[in-house]
């Protein structure tokens, strides 16, 4: 089934360290185990869990030589024997349902498994189906399944410009919640209007727990999804309404 490629170029590394410890290495192409997909990678992403993974700070430790790489759009070149829903040639994107210490994403072919793949529809470039799920699965989870979101609720969002802070202010506005974008930069402000934002707080200009408590009229935010948890968490956990939500 492999037999047009006897090899295959991975990006991985043998050691921790910054982007310098990242090196291609060709490996031998093997067949696809029966639920696996030989995926030709077209476009990467990169998120921030490939660099907390190769600096060593991730929540798993990396085995040696280890793979990286949660994104990934291509096509399907082969199919394992029980492989049901995806075909050659269709057009797939990985997301974030392994563990790095299994597979990764990074390479110019790649085994991956079925559950671990989305058909993108036509109307997405490889690049953009590369860099959109590990964000958006991730507010999805958050705030969908986990918070139970609903129109009308204030939900308030920390690191609102990194890819997944984007992606939770583009659910928030779809489901029709009312959102609060807290950021460091005052030069941000309209990009995160543009992005979903019904409010922006710049920390260090304002007290941000009364602002919030203002914004909710004394009620307080039903969700904060909070991406940092950092200092400033006590203060927004003081700024969640009665039997409201803090995700981290």
């Amino acid at each position: 089934m492999c037999a047009k490629y006897s090899a295959r170029k991975l990006i991985r590394f043998h050691q921790t360290g910054g982007p310098h410890v990242l090196r291609i290495d060709e490996i031998p192409q093997s067949e696809p185990r029966e639920n696996e997909v030989v995926v030709r990678v077209k476009a990467v992403g990169l998120s921030r869990i490939d660099v907390l993974w190769r600096e060593g700070g991730y929540v798993e430790d990396p085995v040696f030589p280890a793979q990286i790489g949660y994104d990934a759009a291509g096509t399907v070149e082969a199919v394992g024997a029980k492989v049901v829903g995806f075909n050659v040639g269709d057009r797939v994107s990985t997301f974030p349902a392994v563990s790095l210490l299994d597979y990764g994403a990074h390479g110019d072919v790649i085994l991956y498994p079925d559950h671990a793949l989305l058909l993108y529809p036509a109307n997405l470039s490889p690049i953009e189906a590369a860099a959109v799920n590990t964000a958006l699965f991730t507010g999805y989870f958050a705030l969908v399944e986990l918070a139970n979101l609903q129109a009308g609720q204030f939900v308030v969002v920390t690191a609102p410009s990194s890819s997944t802070g984007i992606a939770a202010l583009q659910l928030a506005r779809k489901i029709g919640a009312k959102t609060i974008a807290l950021t460091r930069s005052a030069g941000k402000v309209s990009e995160l209007i543009a992005a979903g934002a019904g409010h922006v707080l710049v920390l260090g200009d304002c007290d941000v727990r009364r602002a919030i408590v203002d914004i909710t009229d004394g009620l307080g935010a039903d969700v904060v999804y909070d991406a940092v948890a950092g200092p400033g968490l006590e203060e927004l956990v003081w700024a969640t309404k009665q039997l409201g939500q803090v995700i981290v």
